[in-house]
């Protein structure tokens, strides 16, 4: 019984660590792209000011969306390799050496 809780414990810890990274990199992202705005690319090189050339940086939702869906799916699988190893530890050996 004790086994699940520590596997939930484990999960949940990982979970919430992997979100909370991805929340904060996302709003890197948001604050990089509002700062920036657009950036010549070829303008100065061949003296065009028409801006046609420059670079518009947007932060997509179907990409914010795919990339959340990877850093959970990595987050649960390397939190399910600690899950698993802890779950089949001994309580009283874990705590002898602590």
């Amino acid at each position: 019984m004790w086994v699940l809780g520590i596997r939930a414990q484990f999960l949940s810890e990982a979970l919430v660590l992997t979100l909370a990274g991805g929340a904060i990199g996302i709003g890197v992202a948001a604050l990089i792209v509002a700062v920036s705005g657009s950036l010549p690319m070829l303008g100065p090189l061949f003296k065009d000011t028409s801006g046609k050339g420059d670079i518009h940086l947007a932060l997509s939702l179907a990409t914010v969306a795919v990339a959340m869906s990877i850093l959970t799916l990595v987050g649960v699988l390397s939190g399910l390799a600690s899950a698993l190893r802890a779950s089949r530890l001994d309580p009283s050996e874990a705590l002898r050496y602590e």
